[in-house]
């Protein structure tokens, strides 16, 4: 009997252990400003529409200029080798938010929550685009 418990237990361990998935509405027609950035020179906010997140960087020194950039996204449930722009706007869930750079990059952060008010993403250490570990946290504006 004991053994059985050790092994229910065990087992419902397992399953609570998956990661949650994150529904696609979750983010369309949001608009989120970061409130913990790795570099305070600049304000980044990021709204999502259906098929792409557009990110608008202000930097706040210096020149004090503006770039936004509208990257194709979508949500994947694995982790993701290359981008498969057939899923764009058809993917309605996913834990890894799958991003198109400039040149046919393709990077990936893992959602780590979604709230009415809070968009946290992490960012895995990689030799590519953004080559760092790092946490994003924003705000939600809209």
């Amino acid at each position: 009997m004991r053994t059985i418990f050790i092994f229910l237990l065990f087992l419902s361990g397992i399953t609570g252990s998956k990661a949650q998935t994150f529904s696609i509405n979750s983010l369309i027609g949001t608009k989120w400003a970061q409130i913990k950035d790795y570099e305070a020179n600049s304000k980044t906010t990021i709204e999502f529409n259906d098929t792409a997140m557009v990110e608008t960087v202000t930097f706040l020194y210096g020149t004090k200029n503006t770039h936004r950039f509208v990257r194709p996204y979508y949500l994947s449930k694995e982790v993701p080798t290359s981008f498969d722009k057939s899923l764009v706007g058809k993917t309605k869930t996913g834990i890894h938010l799958v991003l198109l750079y400039k040149f046919g990059e393709m990077d990936y952060m893992t959602i780590k929550k979604i709230t009415s008010d809070i968009l946290m993403l992490h960012h895995r250490k990689t030799n590519n685009i953004g080559g760092y570990e790092h946490t994003f946290v924003y705000k939600r504006i809209k």
